[in-house]
């Protein structure tokens, strides 16, 4: 399991929190592992593929994709951050800064920081060809994300009718999705309402995507 420490400038980050919560000065407010699991059981990952884990935080998303078989490659600008202990290489640095071009990506999977989720996109669309990213839903608003919208239409988002935890004592006060891109789609964005109870999972509106 190849390991690389190299240290880059955390960017600024605001991250899914609770409310009336002080901040963690590195925004690490973990993907909870159950949701993490059901989230990647809705993708067509196979095994064998790499992936990308630009934030990783925890490790819920890591675990979950190592553990359908892919080859998981962890991102984090803290050198703290226990995912960098998981998947087949880590390293220390921001995505943003992040070359990682030559490594083939079938996929990028996370939740990434909310006030730079728009240069995530943009910059894993240029990685991989598929990618998946837990945001809240507001990220389908503002006319400053049109561009975006525009240029790389999501292929499909589920959204979670339960607002998820990120602090193990309440949940957020903000609505979340599963946004899903495929370059290679070519039709509208659809959209469903998804659950998970007690490992079940249910769709309402559509098929998955």
């Amino acid at each position: 399991m190849e390991r690389e420490f190299q240290l880059a400038p955390p960017s600024a980050q605001t991250a899914n929190t609770g409310q009336n919560r002080p901040r963690d000065p590195l925004d690490r407010y973990y993907t909870p592992k159950p949701l993490a699991r059901a989230l990647t059981a809705l993708l067509d990952v196979k095994r064998g593929d790499r992936v990308l884990e630009p934030s990783a935080g925890g490790g819920a998303f890591v675990e979950a994709l190592a553990g359908r078989g892919c080859r998981v490659t962890s991102l984090d600008v803290d050198p703290g951050a226990p995912a960098l202990h998981m998947g087949e290489h880590a390293q220390v640095c921001d995505f943003l800064e992040y070359p990682g071009s030559s490594m083939g990506f079938a996929w990028v999977v996370g939740n990434p920081p909310y006030r730079d989720a728009g240069a995530h996109v943009r910059r894993a669309l240029r990685l991989a060809p598929r990618v998946a990213f837990l945001l809240r839903l507001a990220f389908l608003e503002s006319a400053e994300r049109l561009p975006l919208w525009r240029a790389y239409p999501a292929r499909h988002v589920y959204v979670l009718a339960r607002r998820p935890s990120f602090t193990s004592g309440g949940t957020d006060s903000a609505a979340y999705g599963f946004f899903v891109w495929d370059l290679n789609h070519t039709g509208p964005t659809t959209l469903e309402v998804w659950a998970d109870e007690t490992g079940q999972a249910e769709l309402f509106g559509g098929e998955r995507g």
